[in-house]
């Protein structure tokens, strides 16, 4: 999603983006943390960040859960999970893509275009994103099922009244 571009947009939609660049800079961060054996510039735990690079990046979310331990994604790396995202969406769409490979083609696809990423980083992320949007897929589905669900019994209970 787009930053808001002006002050009449819809501060829903404003708020919405904040959200979601928060939780994305929450991924990164754990990317970060799972990947610091193989490149420590991806980030660092919230004790050991200099407050410059706490403004960097949309951090209010990770500064608000933490205790110290957390990380705090780089900017660089912060960057590259916002390219990492507009792949991601890029390639499964609105949902999700029904052909197989899909890690490979993200990975493939990401380190073609940020060639920095160690392919074991690339993985890691690529396995998260799609874990995070199968998650939200099952939820919505879960969602439809209860709400089909409760209209259903409420008909069965108007016809059983009559």
């Amino acid at each position: 999603m787009p930053a808001p571009e002006t002050p009449t947009e819809d501060p829903t939609a404003a708020r919405r983006h904040q959200m979601e660049e928060e939780a994305m800079a929450f991924a990164a961060g754990y990317v970060a943390s799972k990947c610091r054996h193989i490149d420590s510039s991806l980030g660092w735990p919230t004790c050991d960040v200099q407050p410059s690079d706490l403004a960097a990046v949309p951090s209010g979310w990770i500064e608000t859960i933490s205790r110290g331990q957390l990380f705090v994604p780089s900017a660089w790396w912060m960057a590259a999970v916002r390219h990492f995202n507009a792949i991601f969406s890029d390639v499964m769409g609105p949902i999700a893509d029904q052909n197989a490979g899909i890690l490979r083609r993200l990975i493939g696809k990401f380190q073609q275009e940020v060639p920095r990423v160690d392919q074991r980083v690339a993985r890691k992320l690529a396995t998260t994103r799609l874990h995070m949007r199968l998650r939200q897929l099952n939820a919505e589905r879960n969602e439809a099922r209860s709400a089909k669900r409760a209209l259903s019994k409420n008909r069965q209970h108007s016809m059983s009244t009559k």
